[in-house]
This record gives structure tokens, C-alpha cells and sequence, in this order.
């Protein structure tokens, strides 16, 4: 993995890194930038993604009146993602396929300074 160091974003990625489950992290802007990252392979390619998951469900949450978006995993190909949305970016976590996301979920939102009910 190269990780990369920008500031408060390598911040993000540091706290969540090294919970159980988790192989690799990007962290991107809205508008698919990516920020900061520690992942083996392409971070544009795996921050592309990021952002791709993120909108797709914050699209669909609105289209069905939900509430704004917190996480959603997506399996693509070999890849369990999930994203994270923070104000000004999203946090993509590349899991391992034993990983559990509801408990990788509840971890990186504490690591975050997130609880599950906030918003």
C-alpha cells in the first residue's frame, strides 16, 4: 500500500485503517479529487468508485424521500466497498470478504467522530 499525506484527510484515513476487516481506504471529494489514500492499486480508480456509490445512493435516498445518506456497501466484482459520506468528502473502505459491515460501519463512524444516529 502508498499511503499519501495531506493533513487532517491522512487523519481519516489513519483512524480507520487498522480496524479489523478493512485492506485498504481512500478518502475523495465529491468531485472524485482524491484526497488522501492507503490502498495497493489504482487510488483513482478505487476513489472513482467511492464517489460512484456515494452519489448512486444519495440519488436514490432522495428519489424515495430517505434520509440522507450515512454508508452503503456495494460488491463489485471481487470488491466489497463501502462509503462513508463526511461533509466535504467520502471515505471508502475496501473490505475483506469475512468482514462484517455493520461492525466496520460502526467502528469507522466512531473512528470518525460519528455515532450511527447522527447526521
Amino acid at each position: 500500500m502508498t499511503p499519501t499525506d495531506t493533513g487532517p484527510f491522512q487523519g481519516m484515513v489513519d483512524s480507520v485503517k487498522t480496524i479489523p476487516g478493512v485492506t485498504g481506504t481512500v478518502v475523495v471529494a465529491h468531485d472524485g479529487v482524491v484526497i488522501a489514500h492507503e490502498i495497493s492499486g489504482n487510488p483513482e480508480k478505487e476513489g472513482a468508485v467511492a464517489v460512484y456509490v456515494g452519489h448512486a445512493a444519495a440519488r436514490i435516498g432522495q428519489s424515495l424521500s430517505l434520509s440522507p445518506l450515512r454508508w452503503a456497501v456495494v460488491g463489485i466484482g471481487q470488491e466489497t466497498v463501502m462509503v462513508i459520506e463526511q461533509r466535504d468528502c467520502y471515505v471508502g473502505l475496501f473490505l475483506d470478504e469475512r468482514a462484517s459491515p455493520a461492525m466496520v460501519a460502526a467502528r469507522a463512524l466512531s473512528a470518525l467522530g460519528q455515532s450511527e444516529g447522527s447526521t
